[in-house]
């Protein structure tokens, strides 16, 4: 039936995403470009039902290395969130921060951390502190890539130091961004002299 057209859409945004976290990327891909039309024919162009649609279907092209495919679907969610009425949607945060790993993995690290520092900058203002501190590991991660030691150490404490409020402080994210940490911390060291926080964390 017609109303259950968008349970079906929703439904077909979610499994796209789960079969590209599984690695099943070409079904990914199908099933969120079905999910997209179905999206786009329901809801309008410029809908943000369309822009989720989108950037759930950016990761098939993402896990297949096109990263191309993955950019311009990802700025055609982002544009789409950024034209709603009111306050912009909270996906932002994530299409920039995707857009920093894309820009990263291509080895435009200038490009990759304004994209970062512009997701941390966003979330700043938003409630969750969870996504800012995401943001600021993924900037201290891209920092460090570009051997900017001191800094990638200022956002990297400020992640976990967040992850640690929020009692997620062994999570999975959490404790790779301690492992980085403890790289930059020793990189820093060896650069200048400067000691910052504990010199005998185990290696990344």
């Amino acid at each position: 039936p017609a109303s259950l057209l968008p349970l079906r859409c929703r439904a077909l945004q979610n499994l796209c995403f789960a079969l590209a976290e599984s690695g099943a990327v070409a079904e990914s891909a199908a099933v969120g470009e079905e999910a997209a039309r179905l999206a786009e024919a329901l809801f309008g162009p410029r809908s943000p039902e369309l822009a989720g649609a989108l950037l759930r279907l950016s990761a098939a092209p993402y896990r297949a290395r096109d990263l191309a495919a993955a950019e311009a679907l990802i700025r055609r969610a982002k544009a789409i969130w950024e034209a709603q009425p009111g306050p912009t949607p909270q996906e932002v945060g994530t299409c920039l921060n995707n857009l920093g790993r894309i820009h990263e993995e291509r080895g435009d690290m200038a490009a990759g951390i304004a994209f970062h520092r512009q997701a941390v900058a966003f979330r700043r203002a938003l409630p969750d502190r969870e996504d800012l501190a995401f943001s600021l590991g993924n900037l201290g991660v891209a920092l460090a890539q570009d051997g900017q030691w001191r800094e990638a150490c200022a956002a990297l404490e400020e992640a976990l130091e967040l992850f640690a409020a929020l009692g997620r402080g062994n999570c999975r994210e959490a404790r790779g961004y301690a492992d980085n940490l403890a790289v930059c911390r020793r990189a820093l060291h060896a650069e200048t002299g400067e000691i910052t926080g504990d010199a005998h964390e185990r290696p990344y």
